[in-house]
């Protein structure tokens, strides 16, 4: 395997599956040879010695945690006694064969493998290169091309190339067509719409994203799409104030996950649309226990309030942040502001009034 993403896999869902009952009896059989091969020949024995290694490994890797089911570092360890095993039958391979014929062999072995290398070194020369190989080698997996995607926008940015930018800007949109329901693409969609100053399209990027944010759960990359949508609303203000209520509306009905998270991301947001920190602070939500913020969300809504001017509430927020995480004592910023803490309260209530 010369690449990360084996994304493509088909996953197992009932043993009935044709597949799954040829690989049954694929290892079936291996468990027999590993069996008989105790006591016999040496090859056996190795070969039942490299198959024990390589399932000892993966039982070592494996957990009950949905990780991606492939992926290439967990072969690591678990190649190294097949590795054993080939080299081993390739030197009695070589002593069996007659003359110069099996002194090459020893030789040509370490050629392919440089060659091999080299290859790997020309796919991860760069990002980009690395995304070209990987959607070279599989095509169908979603990550080679994201990960492409996201190489050629970098190297747009980096070189403030149009062209490069129309390209990611395909290639986000092929990913967005693929999976309509994934937010990340779709952000990127806005971020390359909001450079290009394609307002049509960006309004229907906006559109794509509320509906996305329709759906029951949000995953981990949906998070991470909104998250790219914040920040580049607060960089570049890639969208206007009516995309901002919009999403903030959509966000606003959601009651799932994380609410300190959401609910901190639509008032970055609208902070960004407004430039009023009092319209961010109205989405703090009312009523939370401390212990469901953390203290860098704490010293955020600190912010907040110093930036509306309320220097009572900031300092409050700064107290709790304090209590939460001692460390922060340690920073110049909140040391100047707020030296000697006192006993924090327990709450946090929502309104331009939020820490009390």
């Amino acid at each position: 395997m010369l690449f990360r993403s084996h994304d493509d896999i088909t996953i197992s869902r009932a043993l009935t599956d044709p597949w799954v009952m040829e690989s049954v009896i694929g290892w079936c059989v291996a468990a027999l040879l590993m069996f008989f091969s105790a006591g016999r020949n040496h090859a056996l024995k190795l070969a039942g010695f490299a198959l024990a290694w390589f399932l000892v490994s993966h039982l070592m890797e494996s957990t009950v945690v949905p990780l991606e089911m492939v992926f290439e570092h967990r072969n690591y360890g678990a190649i190294v006694g097949m590795t054993m095993a080939v080299s081993f039958l390739l030197f009695l391979i070589a002593d069996a064969l007659p003359g110069k014929i099996g002194v090459a062999v020893p030789v040509l072995v370490p050629m392919v493998l440089l060659g091999l290398l080299f290859m790997r070194a020309l796919a991860w020369q760069n990002p980009l290169s690395l995304g070209v190989f990987g959607v070279a080698e599989r095509p169908g997996s979603a990550r080679s091309r994201s990960d492409l995607a996201e190489a050629t926008f970098n190297l747009a940015l980096k070189t403030a190339d149009r062209k490069l930018a129309l390209s990611a800007r395909d290639l986000f949109q092929q990913l967005a067509d693929a999976a309509p329901e994934d937010v990340l693409p779709l952000s990127r969609l806005i971020e390359i719409d909001s450079i290009l100053g394609d307002e049509q399209r960006l309004d229907s990027d906006v559109t794509r994203v509320v509906e996305a944010l329709k759906k029951p759960r949000l995953s981990v990359q949906d998070r991470i799409g909104l998250s790219i949508v914040e920040q580049c609303t607060v960089a570049r203000r890639c969208i206007g104030q009516a995309g901002s209520d919009r999403i903030l509306s959509t966000l606003s009905m959601r009651t799932d996950g994380d609410p300190v998270g959401l609910a901190l991301t639509r008032g970055r947001i609208a902070l960004a649309a407004s430039g009023d920190a009092r319209d961010a602070i109205a989405f703090i939500p009312g009523g939370l226990p401390v212990s469901a913020y953390s203290s860098a969300q704490l010293i955020e809504i600190a912010v907040w309030h110093g930036m509306a001017g309320e220097r009572a509430n900031a300092l409050e927020a700064i107290r709790l942040a304090i209590a939460a995480d001692k460390r922060r004592l340690r920073t110049a910023v909140i040391r100047r502001l707020y030296a000697a803490p006192d006993r924090p309260s327990t709450r946090l209530n929502s309104s331009h009034s939020s820490v009390s």
